[in-house]
């Protein structure tokens, strides 16, 4: 595995290792030793997009956005000045926003333009939530991730950044396999090198 880290999962174009990276998601998620982060994961990851779908037009609401926040900043570096910004957006400023960007995820620029216009979210929080409805077109943007990707780092986080960033994980996808989607690859890049930059989830 040590040789595997050196090399780096990205330029592998083994199915195997690529999927045991992804096998790996809870486990490192559950390495952070934080029961609050393996409920957000499981709430967004599993309960979120079956909720999402079964509203008319499909929408977020307040509470969505905070908890969305929250799983973002726990998995990855917490602001707490963020999260009260993000909580003092109102339900109806919420449900416009999101409405309109999930109606518009064939507009990239738009969908997340409509997301960050909303009070202490940025493009990686618009991220997270288009990523619930769109796995392929809208992978989380993360910093652990994005610094796997050729010709990007860690601190690239603009809109222009993560077009290349999205357009680099769905060409990933197509090329490991049909049945892979560019979330599955932000997943397994996350899990491959354990979580939080520095190789030491806590």
């Amino acid at each position: 595995m040590a040789r595997a880290r050196e090399a780096g999962l990205w330029n592998s174009d083994d199915r195997t290792v690529w999927r045991a990276a992804l096998d790996r998601y809870d486990d490192v998620i559950a390495s952070y030793g934080a029961p609050k982060l393996v409920e957000l994961d499981r709430w967004y990851r599993h309960e979120l997009p079956g909720l999402i779908a079964a509203r008319s037009p499909r929408m977020i609401d307040e509470l969505d956005l905070a908890r969305i926040v929250e799983w973002k900043m726990r998995r990855g570096v917490f602001r707490p000045r963020n999260l009260a910004l993000a909580r003092q957006n109102s339900a109806a400023d919420v449900v416009a926003a999101s409405t309109a960007a999930f109606a518009a995820t064939g507009n990239f620029v738009k969908a997340v333009g409509a997301i960050t216009g909303l009070r202490g979210i940025g493009v990686a929080t618009a991220s997270a939530v288009l990523a619930v409805v769109e796995v392929d077109r809208f992978p989380f943007l993360d910093d652990v991730v994005t610094a796997q990707v050729p010709g990007l780092t860690a601190e690239d986080y603009g809109l222009r950044a993560y077009g290349l960033y999205a357009a680099a994980l769905r060409e990933r996808a197509t090329e490991i396999g049909s049945d892979w989607t560019a979330t599955d690859i932000e997943r397994a890049l996350f899990a491959f090198i354990g979580g939080k930059v520095g190789l030491a989830p806590r």
